[in-house]
C-alpha cells in the first residue's frame, strides 16, 4: 500500500479572480465576514469539492463566508509584486513569456476553531502566536490536506472551521530530507521563503512572513447528528460545477485537486495549521478571559457590491463593536506573548497604581471614568467641575471605566470660544522692558520696543517671554492655535478651560481594561476623508488608518493619564494629516506628537521608566486637562 503523497497545489489566481469583486472596497472599510447564500455558485463549487471529505468525517457545512479584509488583500499583493520584481532582477531581468516565478498564488488550507475565524478576519494569520507548538517553530502552518486540517479543527469541539488561503510560497526548502528546521527555527533557511515539512498525515507548508498569506474563505462545518436529522444542516450538492482550474507546478506536487467537478478523489488528503492569530490554539484548550465577552462574528454587512449576491436572513451591521473587539483581541494576543512572572511593575519599569483604583468590572469602586475625576476634584482645593467643559464631562459620565467607545466629532467641540488676552498675559514691567531693549518679537520679527509707537508690550503669565500685544493676540486667535507660547511652547491658557481643537479628523477610539496587565488596550480608527484648513493640502483627500496602543495604570497618575489621553482624542489632538516618517507617503494619518506604546518591547514598548513623565509633558503641550499637570501622589 503506497504512502500518502503531496498533492498538486492549486493555482490561486483563479480563485482570487472569483472573489475579487468582494474586495473592491475602501481600505478603511472594517473587515467583514460575508456569508454566501446556498444558491451562490461559489458556495455550490466549494460544497461539491469538499463533499467526499466531509462525508468521511460525518460532517456537514453550516456556513461559507468571504473574509473581506481589503488591508490584508493589499498587503499580500504588494508583498508578491515586490518579491516577483526581485526575482526577475536576480534572473538577469528575464521578462520572456515563459518566465516562471516562484511567487505564484497557491491555495492552501488552515484548520482552526470557529472562534478563531474572527481574529483571522481582522488580522490575518500570524506566526507569532504559534510559539513552540509547531514542528518548525513559530510560523503559519498550512497544508493542502483536508484530513490534516480536520485533525486540528476537531481537537476540542464538534464545530470546526477550515480557512482557505492564497499563499505566495516563493522558494521552498524541503525539510523532509535533512530535517534541519525544527521547533526552534524562527526564519526559513537562507535563500528560501518557506518550508515544506512532512508529518504523520500529510505534508504541510510553513510560512514565517505574515504578508505571504491571504485568508479569503472560511468554511464552517460540524459533526452531523445523522443524515437529514438536523433541519439546519445544509446538505452538500453533488453536482458538476464550474470553478477553479488546476495547474502543473514543477517543484511542488504530484497529484491534483480541482473545482471542475464534484467527483473529487477520495485519496485527496487536505490540513490546517496549528496556529491562528487570535484567541486560542489548535493544540491547547480554548482560552477564556473572564472579564471580556467578544461580540459575535459579523455575518452580513448590508453592503452593496456590484455583481455580488450576498444573502442572509438576519443581516448584522458592523459598527463600533469591531473597534472594541480589536482592543480585546490585542489583550488576548499579549496574554500569549508576555511573561509577567517577575511582576507587572518589572515589565513596565515603573510602580503601578493601587488596585483600589483599577476598573475591575465586578467590584470596582469607579465604574465610570468621571468617578476618577470627581475623586481628584474633591481632593484639590479651589477647583470645581462646573468650570470644566461640560460636554467632555457628560461624555465621561457615560463611559465605563473598563471598556467603551469614544466618538471624536469636530462639531461637538469646535465652537466659538472667547479669549481674554489678560488671562494669559500682563503688561510688561519697566524692568522687563529695559531687559528687552534689544529683543525682537518672534511673531513679527520687529524690535519689541519701537519708540515710534506706544509701548503696547505684554508678557506671558506662564513664562518670561514678551510680545507685541497685537501680535500675540493674532497668534492666539488663529484657528490652528494650540494656545502655547510661540517661543517655549508653554501652555498659556486657563488650566480649567477646554483645550484648543487639534488637527485630527473625526474618528473612533475604543478601549478595554485588562486586570492581568493593569492597562487599557486602545484601538483607534480614522477613516479616509478630505483635508481641513489646518492640514498641509486643504480639500485634498487623505488616507485613514487604524492603530492600537496600551496605557498602563501608573502609580503617579493612576487612571488620570488614560483620561488625559482620552481627552486628547476627544479634542482631536492624537493624530494629524502629514507625511509618514516610516513610508515617506504624504497625505496620510500620522501621530501628532503624543507618544503611544504600541508594541510589547523595543522603542515603542516596555520597560520604560520615563514614559509616564514624557507623555504627561506632551499632553501639557496640547493643553489637555492642565489643572491635573501638577498633581502629586500623596
Amino acid at each position: 500500500m503506497g504512502s500518502k503523497r503531496e498533492y498538486q497545489l492549486e493555482d490561486g489566481k483563479l480563485i482570487l479572480d472569483r472573489v475579487r469583486s468582494y474586495f473592491n472596497v475602501s481600505l478603511t472599510t472594517p473587515p467583514k465576514s460575508i456569508v454566501l447564500s446556498k444558491d451562490d455558485q461559489l458556495y455550490l463549487d466549494i460544497a461539491a469539492y469538499f463533499k467526499v471529505h466531509l462525508n468521511e468525517v460525518s460532517c456537514n457545512i453550516t456556513m461559507i463566508s468571504i473574509l473581506q479584509n481589503r488591508t490584508l488583500w493589499e498587503r499580500y499583493q504588494q508583498f508578491k509584486s515586490l518579491q516577483q520584481a526581485i526575482e526577475k532582477e536576480e534572473n538577469d531581468g528575464l521578462f520572456q513569456p515563459n518566465f516562471e516565478t516562484a511567487f505564484k498564488d497557491t491555495v492552501l488550507f488552515h484548520g482552526t476553531q470557529p472562534d478563531n475565524v474572527t481574529s483571522i478576519l481582522d488580522h490575518g494569520l500570524d506566526g507569532r502566536f504559534s510559539k513552540a507548538l509547531g514542528n518548525c517553530g513559530p510560523a503559519i502552518y498550512l497544508s493542502p490536506s483536508f484530513d490534516k486540517c480536520d485533525l486540528f479543527a476537531s481537537r476540542h469541539n464538534s464545530k470546526r472551521a477550515l480557512v482557505v488561503c492564497v499563499t505566495a510560497l516563493g522558494k521552498i526548502y524541503d525539510n523532509t530530507k535533512d530535517k534541519t528546521v525544527n521547533l526552534h527555527t524562527k526564519y526559513p533557511p537562507k535563500g528560501f521563503h518557506s518550508v515544506k515539512h512532512y508529518v504523520a498525515v500529510a505534508d504541510e507548508y510553513v510560512v514565517y512572513e505574515n504578508s505571504q498569506v491571504l485568508p479569503i474563505l472560511a468554511i464552517h462545518y460540524e459533526k452531523s447528528q445523522g443524515q437529514h436529522s438536523n433541519p439546519f444542516m445544509i446538505q452538500l450538492p453533488g453536482m458538476k460545477t464550474t470553478g477553479f482550474n488546476s495547474f502543473n507546478t514543477n517543484n511542488q506536487s504530484t497529484s491534483k485537486w480541482s473545482f471542475n467537478n464534484g467527483n473529487t478523489s477520495s485519496q485527496f488528503n487536505t490540513t490546517g495549521g496549528i496556529n491562528s492569530c487570535g484567541i486560542n490554539y489548535t493544540s491547547l484548550p480554548p482560552i477564556h478571559l473572564p472579564n471580556f465577552n467578544l461580540p459575535p462574528i459579523p455575518v452580513n454587512c448590508n453592503q452593496t457590491i456590484n455583481q455580488v449576491q450576498v444573502h442572509h436572513p438576519h443581516p448584522i451591521t458592523v459598527s463600533s463593536n469591531w473597534m472594541l473587539r480589536k482592543a480585546q483581541i490585542m489583550i488576548q494576543q499579549w496574554t500569549q506573548q508576555v511573561d509577567l512572572s517577575k511582576g507587572i511593575a518589572s515589565f513596565y519599569g515603573v510602580p503601578m497604581a493601587s488596585k483600589q483604583f483599577w476598573p475591575v468590572k465586578s467590584h470596582g469602586e469607579y465604574p465610570y471614568l468621571v468617578k476618577y475625576l470627581d475623586f481628584v476634584l474633591n481632593r484639590l482645593s479651589n477647583i470645581s467641575s462646573s468650570k470644566l467643559d461640560q460636554g467632555f464631562i457628560n461624555m465621561l459620565k457615560k463611559l465605563k471605566s473598563y471598556d467603551g467607545i469614544v466618538h471624536a466629532k469636530r462639531r461637538q467641540v469646535e465652537k466659538p470660544r472667547s479669549i481674554n488676552l489678560f488671562q494669559f498675559t500682563s503688561l510688561a514691567t519697566q524692568d522687563r522692558l529695559r531687559e528687552a531693549a534689544q529683543e525682537s518679537c518672534t511673531i513679527c520679527a520687529e524690535l519689541i520696543i519701537n519708540f515710534r509707537q506706544p509701548p503696547d508690550i505684554v508678557k506671558m503669565n506662564n513664562c518670561p517671554h514678551i510680545f507685541h500685544k497685537s501680535c500675540i493676540e493674532t497668534w492666539l486667535y488663529m484657528p490652528s492655535s494650540q494656545m502655547i507660547c510661540p517661543n517655549c511652547k508653554t501652555p498659556c491658557h486657563d488650566p480649567m478651560a477646554p483645550p484648543p481643537i487639534g488637527p485630527m479628523p473625526d474618528g473612533e477610539m475604543s478601549y478595554s481594561f485588562s486586570e492581568k496587565f493593569g492597562a487599557w488596550f486602545i484601538s483607534y480608527s480614522i477613516p479616509n476623508g478630505k483635508q481641513l484648513p489646518c492640514h498641509p493640502s486643504p480639500g485634498k483627500p487623505f488616507k485613514g488608518t487604524s492603530r492600537t496602543a496600551i496605557c498602563p495604570i501608573y502609580q503617579k497618575w493612576g487612571p488620570l493619564l488614560f483620561i488625559r489621553m482620552l481627552a486628547a482624542f476627544y479634542y482631536h489632538h492624537t493624530f494629524t494629516v502629514g507625511t509618514s516618517l516610516t513610508t515617506n507617503i504624504s497625505d496620510v494619518i500620522i501621530w501628532n506628537g503624543i507618544h503611544h506604546k504600541t508594541t510589547i518591547d523595543g522603542g515603542f514598548g516596555f520597560p520604560d521608566s520615563t514614559y509616564e513623565e514624557r507623555v504627561s509633558l506632551e499632553l501639557d503641550g496640547k493643553g489637555i486637562l492642565l489643572f491635573l499637570r501638577d498633581l502629586k501622589k500623596e
